[in-house]
C-alpha cells in the first residue's frame, strides 16, 4: 500500500512539474524543414493538391474526404489514427505557394503549414513552415522536448518523396 501510495504521488508530482513547465512554454511556435526533389515544381504541385489521392502516398493518413467549399475556399478533412481533421486552403498560387489552415476548433492545437516550392537548377527545394500553437501546457512540454515541433514536417517530406518515386532529400532548417 505504502509503495503504491509512493508510486501516485510521483505520478501526480511529474504531472504537476509537467504543467508548471507547460505554463512557462509559449503557447505559438514557427518550425520548418526543407526537402529537395529531381521532380519539377508542377509535379510536386500537382501531388500536394490532389488530396484525394493523398493517401496513396502518405504514412498514417486513412483517408481524405473533400467538403463543400467555404467563402470560396476548398476544405477537406483528413483521417489518421488520431482522428478526423479539417482544412481550409487559405492560399493557392500555382506551383510555388499553398497555404492550408487547421479549420478545427477545440482540438488543443492548430495553425497553418505554408508550402513553398522553389526551384533550384534542375531540382526543386519544398520548404514547409508551421505556424502553430498548442493549449494544453503538458502537450507543449511533450512537443517542445519529446516530440519536436518538425517531426510531423519531416515524415510528410519524406513521404511527399516516397509519392514521387525518389529519397525524401530532407534538408535541415
Amino acid at each position: 500500500m505504502k509503495v503504491a501510495l509512493i508510486v501516485v504521488a510521483a505520478l501526480v508530482a511529474l504531472i504537476v512539474i509537467l504543467v508548471l513547465v507547460g505554463l512557462f512554454l509559449p503557447r505559438n511556435h514557427v518550425a520548418s524543414r526543407s526537402a529537395v526533389y529531381d521532380a519539377p515544381p508542377e509535379r510536386i504541385w500537382a501531388a500536394l493538391t490532389d488530396t484525394a489521392r493523398a493517401p496513396e502516398w502518405r504514412s498514417g493518413l486513412k483517408s481524405v474526404e473533400t467538403l463543400p467549399p467555404l467563402d470560396g475556399r476548398r476544405r477537406y478533412r483528413e483521417v489518421t489514427g488520431f482522428g478526423p481533421v479539417t482544412y481550409v486552403v487559405e492560399e493557392e498560387r500555382a506551383p510555388d505557394r499553398l497555404v492550408g489552415r487547421i479549420a478545427d476548433e477545440g482540438l488543443g492545437y492548430g495553425g497553418s503549414w505554408t508550402w513553398e516550392i522553389t526551384r533550384e537548377g534542375r531540382r526543386t527545394r519544398v520548404t514547409i513552415t508551421e505556424r502553430g500553437f498548442i493549449t494544453n501546457p503538458v502537450f507543449r512540454v511533450l512537443a517542445r522536448f519529446v516530440f519536436g515541433y518538425e517531426k510531423t514536417m519531416e515524415v510528410f517530406l519524406r513521404d511527399l518523396g516516397r509519392g514521387l518515386g525518389e529519397p525524401s532529400g530532407l534538408t535541415s532548417n
